[in-house]
């Protein structure tokens, strides 16, 4: 079961509900919201495939910390390899 429904807003379109009281927004922030949850499933079902003996919870949560990662990544727009300390 996806974790994306649809829902009807009073007499308004049918949006997505994305967890997001701004998604709604405008189409960007729509896209923005579901691309994400879509790496989130991706990196999910990829993490169940190496790691068969991981339960729901423990999956869920190291997908998350992934999506977190790569979305703080993308947002600095640049390599945070010089932020390493070694």
């Amino acid at each position: 079961m996806s974790c994306l429904h649809l829902s009807e807003t009073s007499s308004d379109l049918t949006f997505a509900e994305i967890g997001n009281p701004r998604g709604n927004e405008n189409p960007f922030l729509l896209t923005f919201g579901i691309l994400w949850f879509r790496y989130h499933n991706f990196k999910a079902r990829q993490l169940k495939a190496n790691h068969d003996d991981w339960n729901d919870e423990r999956l869920f949560n190291e997908a998350r910390k992934w999506t977190i990662a790569i979305y703080q990544v993308s947002c600095r727009g640049h390599d945070a390899s010089g932020w390493v300390v070694r």
